[in-house]
């Protein structure tokens, strides 16, 4: 009975990591991303989801995963130099921030996807989709 409770409880604890370490999409066919912003260094908001083609921004975005294990939102004190997607899914509304760190003021990148609950989602290589994202937006 002993080693039956031992073969199930290493069952549970190989299937729980394999679910936290298989990454998500950080978007989903049929769930479009619907605003597009971009805050300056200054901290001005530019809102330009009408500058953008979104059905490009999309794609580039269902390029990239996240983390399935969430995390404490990272502790700012600005969102200046972020750039924010939001789009939803079937768990409700979804915030992409994407931050060099250096607008945050705490010295520390943050590429997260946010569901306004204090847990993110780090984005596998943020750097990368922020890079390209400011290429794409005038």
């Amino acid at each position: 009975m002993k080693k039956k409770r031992l073969i199930i409880l290493a069952a549970v604890l190989a299937a729980a990591a394999v679910y936290c370490a298989v990454p998500r999409a950080i978007v989903h066919d049929g769930y479009p991303i619907g605003y597009v912003e971009c805050r300056g260094e200054d901290g001005s908001l530019r809102d330009v989801t009408e500058q953008v083609d979104l059905d490009a921004v999309q794609d580039l975005a269902a390029q990239y995963s996240r983390s399935a294990v969430p995390r404490p939102f990272p502790k700012i004190e600005g969102f200046d130099g972020t750039i924010q997607l939001v789009t939803s899914d079937h768990h409700g509304v979804l915030h992409i921030f994407l931050s060099n760190g250096e607008a945050a003021r705490n010295g520390k990148p943050f590429y997260v996807a946010y569901r306004g609950n204090g847990l993110c989602y780090p984005i596998h290589d943020g750097e990368k989709l922020m890079e390209t994202l400011r290429e794409m937006i005038p």
